[in-house]
């Protein structure tokens, strides 16, 4: 899916700003639901799901397996979008290191709440641990009414978090995760960088992120307010999405995800 032809990239200061037209948003919105879906189940899972009913001799659907996955809670549907989102556009901003990272909106315990970890987080690794080996953690905020001011700030706030302790505690349950589910591709990812100094695998890049989902109706108050509030960005890099008529947009495309 290509997300960075459909938006204008521009910068106000040191913030970097991605915009999308209306006409962008209509052409773009087409091709979102199924990426979306299989950000949160993917068809192995899906047909895993309905070959056990079968056999325990009942059944269930396709959309009942999906609709029991993805978010209905209208909080948690904006802010899964500003992630879901911000994860597409940064693993292509990326790709040039073929930077990649999980869904771990598939490891979910509650559809209608949000995960406590990193938001997005993706790895460049070669296959000879380097110091040009890339991990890009990024805090996403979203921003879709005006009752809802002061999101970019919580995002830097976030990235701050990330930077300080929380990205680490995202690798070990990322570990977690991968060693339950055999994933030794990710597992062999993650233990580069959790391991850098115990395995010697040396010094890595890490990238910062502080990004912004947002109605482009309030780009310039939430870039204003960031810029109040924090006058030096230092190692967190700030990034701005700006969507036409954003709740409109993500409540379609929920409403689109398909169900068989």
């Amino acid at each position: 899916m290509e997300i960075l032809k459909h938006l204008a990239k521009t910068a106000s200061g040191s913030v970097i700003i991605y915009r999308m037209t209306s006409s962008e948003a209509a052409v773009f919105a087409a091709g979102l639901p199924s990426a979306f879906r299989d950000c949160y189940i993917d068809n192995g899972e899906i047909n895993s799901a309905l070959t056990r009913a079968s056999a325990g001799g009942g059944t269930i659907s396709r959309g009942e397996v999906i609709s029991n996955t993805v978010p209905d809670n209208p909080s948690v549907m904006s802010g899964d979008f500003g992630e879901i989102f911000s994860y597409f556009l940064l693993k292509e901003a990326y790709a040039s290191r073929s930077a990649d990272g999980p869904k771990k909106w598939r490891w979910k315990i509650d559809r209608n709440r949000p995960l406590n970890k990193t938001d997005v987080v993706l790895f460049s690794v070669g296959n000879v641990s380097s110091p040009s080996d890339l991990i890009v953690a990024a805090e996403s905020k979203s921003r879709a009414t005006a009752g809802s001011a002061g999101q970019f700030v919580e995002a830097f706030k976030g990235a701050e978090t990330d930077r300080a302790s929380r990205l680490a505690k995202t690798l070990i349950w990322f570990k977690e995760k991968a060693t339950r589910g055999g994933d030794t591709e990710l597992l062999s990812k993650i233990k580069r960088f959790i391991y850098s100094l115990e395995d010697g695998n040396g010094p890595y890049e890490k990238n910062f992120m502080a990004v912004l989902v947002t109605d482009i109706n309030f780009e310039t108050d939430e870039i204003n307010r960031l810029n109040t509030a924090v006058q030096d960005f230092g190692e967190i890099e700030a990034v701005v999405i700006s969507i036409p008529n954003m709740k409109d947009f993500y409540e379609h495309l929920f409403a689109e995800v398909p169900t068989t």
